[in-house]
């Protein structure tokens, strides 16, 4: 696959087929040491859930509106990706407009530079007409989608590629 300058592409990770076997299976033997360890659990105390004990810490938040994005998925079907402000989300650090263009021009991705933002799983959802489509939610700092991102197409653009790109 070929990249066309100016374009944003994320970085791809590569998986080392070495490490994954289609091969790898158990099969059962008879006075095994892997059989008795097992055995000698299930008698044992009943696990309940494999979730830790503890909760995660969240806070629960009010997102604003943004913008809204209609495209399509790789099936064809309505996507509608809902770009929200939230003030609870960190900014991401300045870059200018000129710095950010660089970058995508020159394919220049050793600055790591990041949008902090909270992708929403994908969920079912009715269009206007009726019909079934896909919506997540994307939520980006309040202050930095009003004073960085709204005036600038650049900006707007990127972060858009960015919650598509993690979409998947």
């Amino acid at each position: 696959m070929s990249a066309k300058k100016g374009n944003f592409q994320p970085a791809k990770l590569d998986v080392d087929s070495s490490l994954i076997d289609s091969q790898l299976s158990f099969v059962p033997k008879e006075n095994d040491d892997f059989d008795q360890i097992f055995s000698q659990m299930n008698k044992g105390s009943k696990i309940e859930t494999l979730l830790p004990e503890e909760e995660y810490a969240s806070v629960t938040v009010y997102p604003k509106q943004g913008l809204c994005v209609k495209t399509r998925n790789t099936k064809g079907g309505k996507f509608f990706v809902n770009l929200c402000r939230v003030d609870e989300i960190p900014a991401p650090t300045p870059m200018k407009e000129d710095e950010l263009e660089r970058m995508i021009a020159e394919e220049d991705y050793s600055n790591l530079w990041k949008v902090p933002m909270s992708i929403g799983a994908p969920r079912k959802e009715k269009d206007k007409s009726g019909g079934e489509c896909f919506a997540a939610d994307v939520a980006v700092n309040s202050h930095w989608f009003q004073a960085t991102m709204e005036p600038s197409p650049i900006f707007t653009a990127f972060v858009i590629t960015v919650a598509i790109e993690g979409l998947g």
